[in-house]
């Protein structure tokens, strides 16, 4: 899939030596995103590798799927085993300028806009994130619609 090699190709770059082990699954081919901003797209997905990066302990997996539901959308996903998401925390994700780390200044760790980015573009493709934390294991998950 053109979409999800650019992807992978751009979060190659984003990929440094302490993160040299990654898993990419994918199994959507031949996909069509309908009307699609595939730079929006790119953004949304590597914020989310770059995010599975910093948290995630060295040499820890990070894995990207791909696949496509019976509901005709493209579901992608990143998973990583790094820090988790405190169950309080998880509701809160996606609001601007939150940070689940409160001490990490704009220097060591962005401005907690991310994640409302990547959902508002998301959004404004018909498609849904989500996010789910489970023993250190942190999966978010993007839905976009194929076209007809």
């Amino acid at each position: 899939d053109q979409l999800l090699d650019e992807v992978i190709m751009e979060a190659l770059k984003h990929i440094s030596r302490k993160h040299d082990e990654y898993q990419i699954i994918p199994e959507c081919e031949d996909l069509i995103l309908a009307r699609m901003d595939v730079k929006l797209v790119i953004q949304v997905l590597v914020n989310l590798i770059d995010n599975a990066i910093k948290y995630s302990p060295d040499k820890a997996d990070i894995m990207i799927c791909c696949r496509k539901k019976e509901t005709e959308q493209v579901e992608i996903s990143v998973t990583d085993h790094g820090i988790g998401i405190p169950t309080d925390k998880q509701p809160h994700i996606f609001d601007k300028f939150y940070r689940v780390d409160q001490s990490r200044s704009s220097d060591t760790g962005g401005t907690g806009l991310g994640l409302a980015i990547a959902k508002e573009i998301v959004t404004l493709h018909g498609g849904a994130i989500s996010a789910s934390s489970k023993n250190h294991v942190v999966t978010f998950t993007v839905s976009l619609p194929l076209s007809n």
